[in-house]
């Protein structure tokens, strides 16, 4: 999904007959042209299109040890643009296989980034054996990200 920035410009003819135009809002992405060819003081309204998100980037929770039963640590991802800067309101779905599932018994959940781009993904549930579980985010134009989760016996001593 496109984002579109939006700016408006003035174009007034200079004595020359010569029109320049300056954006009342500084648009800090994307390429904005403006061609004025006219006589008078003119409105133009620009957009500029941003394209979908470059990059997923795992923020934490890869590799993770977690003893059967227990609560697991919700992965984190970002959503960032081709500058790199965080990209909010960006749906982000998690898919769980293996011996694991979302706290509610579920095995997919969609979120959205937050004002800095990072989703969170819901919380989560080791299985009651032993083996390993991944969780997967994509967002729908990036390389999938994968974290590995290694559920493990239960140590010594009281069981939680």
């Amino acid at each position: 999904m496109p984002l579109v920035l939006a700016a408006t410009a003035l174009a007034a003819v200079g004595i020359a007959g010569s029109a320049a135009a300056a954006p009342a809002v500084p648009l800090s992405t994307g390429i904005s042209t403006a061609v004025a060819a006219s006589t008078g003081l003119h409105r133009h309204d620009l957009a500029s299109i941003v394209g979908p998100p470059p990059a997923l980037v795992a923020i934490s929770g890869d590799d993770q040890l977690v003893p059967v039963r227990q609560n697991i640590e919700a992965p984190i991802v970002a959503v960032e643009d081709s500058t790199g800067l965080g990209v909010p309101d960006e749906p982000v779905t998690f898919t769980v296989s293996g011996r694991a599932a979302f706290a509610d018994g579920t095995r997919i959940a969609t979120v959205t980034t937050d004002a800095a781009g990072l989703a969170r993904s819901p919380s989560l549930r080791a299985a009651s054996q032993t083996g390993t579980a991944t969780i997967t985010a994509t967002d729908g134009s990036s390389t999938p990200v994968a974290f590995t989760v290694h559920i493990i016996s239960t140590p010594p001593g009281p069981r939680q």
